[in-house]
């Protein structure tokens, strides 16, 4: 720092600690902007920067002003990436802050509407109802349909009913219990003719008895088959509707936000 601009930093900020009460926030701000007519860019930013580090109780509309005056000094010295950085921060205090169009040179304005786009793209995508919560349903999908899949897996039906889905449930528990009936049926018809078949001593009625031996064979076995399948289907089913009712309440979005002097799109679920 040059001697005459450490002089001038040093005196400003003396004069400025010294005030107490309103007058000083207000000072702090008139000072910055005279020095930023004067074109002390660099004793702007040394000044301004001094007195955002310390606590001195400024107010909102107050550290808004300076962080512009701040970043518009750091664009005349062409600093781009740090004035961007301090525009963010007046945006993080006011979000619906404006630069005057007619005060402000064209230079600034392009870097602060950079800024504006980067700060909104930023502010989308941490918010968690747009991006990060929603791009990991498989966490919070896993505990919403493991149960319900489970439940129906062992009894069919059950996890309809953890749905909300009773009609479903219905289904299939009269379903499951028809097939379990018709297997236990076929079991013993089953048992039957494997008996008789095993325990017969004519040649005669040999072919008959096998025929009828392999027949209830395969109903037995078409019966185990379906009771599988409806324990199946029914845990499908369980999935499918836990994550509707899911999906129901956070519904998959697309989006289009404007990212430097292109786009970012994004699906979220």
């Amino acid at each position: 720092m040059a001697p005459s601009r450490f002089c001038l930093l040093v005196a400003a900020l003396v004069v400025c600690f010294s005030v107490t009460g309103v007058g000083a926030k207000d000072d702090f701000v008139s000072r910055a902007e005279d020095f930023y007519a004067e074109g002390e860019y660099l004793l702007v930013i040394d000044y301004v920067e001094t007195i955002l580090s310390d606590t001195l109780g400024l107010d909102t509309g107050d550290r808004t002003l300076l962080l512009r005056i701040l970043g518009s000094s750091y664009v005349a010295v062409g600093n781009t990436e740090s004035a961007k950085k301090r525009f963010k921060k007046m945006l993080e205090l006011k979000a619906d802050c404006e630069l005057d169009p007619v005060f402000t040179s064209p230079k600034i304005l392009s870097v602060f509407e950079e800024a504006r786009q980067e700060f909104e793209t930023e502010q989308a995508i941490s918010q968690p109802e747009t991006l990060s919560t929603k791009l990991a349903p498989q966490e919070s999908g896993r505990n919403v349909w493991l149960g319900p899949a489970m439940k129906s897996l062992i009894v069919p039906g059950l996890g309809q009913f953890q749905n909300g889905h009773q009609k479903k449930a219905y289904f299939f528990i009269s379903s499951e219990v028809v097939s379990l009936a018709g297997l236990l049926v076929s079991q013993v018809k089953f048992d039957e003719a494997r008996r008789t078949y095993a325990g017969n001593d004519d040649p005669s009625r040999m072919e008959p008895l096998y025929s009828s031996y392999n027949t209830w064979f395969m109903v037995r076995n078409g019966f185990i088959a379906t009771s599988v399948g409806i324990c199946l289907l029914s845990s499908v089913d369980a999935i499918i509707g836990a994550l509707e009712s899911e999906y129901r309440e956070k519904p998959p979005r697309v989006g289009v936000l404007p990212l430097g002097n292109g786009f970012f799109a994004y699906l979220s679920f």
